[in-house]
């Protein structure tokens, strides 16, 4: 599309320039007749100039005033049509148009342009009668007035679909972030209620020891206080840890029942559980007695989200979950094998358990990946959840 034609003033300039020259050449090419003294001679061709040029600087207007620029088109083509009779209504037409596209509210359009169709098609037809002309041209008039009232109403009607559809998909991408932004302080509520078990988990540990220690200095058991004492301090190492790994993703807070938390230890019966409803799951697992509690917390997650997407997406499918722990790190695998699919893999990546996983992986610095397996049909999720054997104090 030329730049011009994306500018609307520039449109409006050429636009009533083209309509000024039309009239001017319609009133050279208008009727010889005998008008009024009042209208003829050198002061009813300064008249006519005037009305014409009323008719083409009004158009400048039409998109801003466009109901006042077709009452100064209609005005000014009756005195042009008084002085040089067979004159077509150019300006009037392309202010006819706008008259009916651009006024708002919509019933103020209806009125304007079904006024405005009248109006002209009434002078047309006063000055034929008065000029006693043929009625050919009133008929040709009127038909094309019809026409660019019709062209006006179905392009206003074109322009507020457009406008609806626009709304409706302003309000669709709202309430795709609204979603989005609930799921995610979702997610960050479990974990908060997560982080809650494990550091309670810790605390009662700590004041268990710490009680023990105190009895064994008490009763002069130096060895036994040693030994609850360092229990104290990995307790507190490990809390520590884990509150710096989940609290870099927590942004609310919130109370009420909950369940245990689970660890990668449950997977078993997660896996036993899916399949008494008939899914076709398989468990590898190795290597995962010295993961801490909170990335085996973060790790079970992913995998249960992984196979309910599994199970919803691809019902019927098998599929493989393998989570091994190595070189300082958790990985874990979930690959379906479906031949066919409940939804398209762009849905997958856009729903809101995807989302909880990359907040969960990312809290322990770690990598997610999703998407189609590739070599196999079927939906395959990866992650790589690190942590440390050693935390720094």
């Amino acid at each position: 599309m030329a730049a011009w034609y994306r500018r609307p003033r520039t449109v409006d300039v050429l636009l009533a320039a083209l309509a000024t020259a039309l009239q001017f050449a319609g009133v050279r090419a208008g009727r010889p007749v005998d008008p009024p003294d009042v209208l003829a001679g050198v002061a009813g061709g300064v008249l006519a100039g005037l009305a014409t040029l009323a008719q083409g600087a009004s158009l400048l207007w039409r998109r801003t005033r466009p109901v006042p620029a077709l009452v100064v088109c209609v005005l000014a083509y009756a005195v042009n049509y008084a002085v040089v009779p067979g004159v077509p209504p150019y300006a009037g037409w392309f202010a006819l148009y706008a008259a009916g596209v651009y006024p708002r509210p919509p019933r103020r359009a209806t009125y304007a342009v079904t006024a405005g169709a009248i109006a002209l098609v009434a002078v047309v037809g006063v000055g034929t009668a008065a000029y006693r002309a043929a009625g050919g041209e009133l008929v040709l008039v009127v038909l094309v007035t019809l026409i660019v009232a019709l062209l006006a109403t179905l392009a206003r009607s074109r322009r507020a679909q457009l406008d609806a559809l626009r709304d409706r998909a302003a309000a669709l991408e709202r309430e795709r972030e609204t979603a989005v932004a609930r799921a995610a302080a979702e997610e960050r509520l479990r974990i908060a209620r997560d982080l809650h078990d494990l550091v309670g988990h810790g605390l009662s540990t700590i004041t268990v020891q710490s009680s023990t220690a105190r009895l064994a200095l008490d009763a002069g058991r130096l060895e036994a206080a040693r030994t609850a004492l360092s229990a104290v301090e990995s307790s507190s190492r490990t809390a520590m840890r884990e509150m710096r790994q989940l609290l870099g993703v927590l942004r609310a807070g919130g109370a009420g029942d909950y369940d245990p938390t689970p660890g990668l230890g449950d997977l078993p019966g997660l896996v036993e559980r899916l399949r008494t409803q008939g899914a076709p799951v398989t468990l590898s697992a190795g290597g995962l007695a010295e993961v801490p509690d909170a990335v085996s917390l973060a790790a079970y997650r992913v995998v249960q989200e992984a196979l309910t997407n599994a199970v919803r997406h691809a019902p019927g499918s098998r599929v493989t979950v393998d989570v091994r722990a190595s070189d300082g790190a958790v990985h874990v695998a979930v690959e379906d094998y479906a031949e066919q699919v409940a939804a398209p893999p762009g849905e997958w990546a856009r729903g809101h358990g995807l989302l909880g996983m990359r907040e969960r992986v990312g809290a322990f610095g770690g990598e997610l990946a999703a998407g189609p397996a590739g070599d196999h049909p079927g939906w395959r999720v990866r992650a790589r959840i690190p942590y440390a054997s050693e935390p720094a104090t």
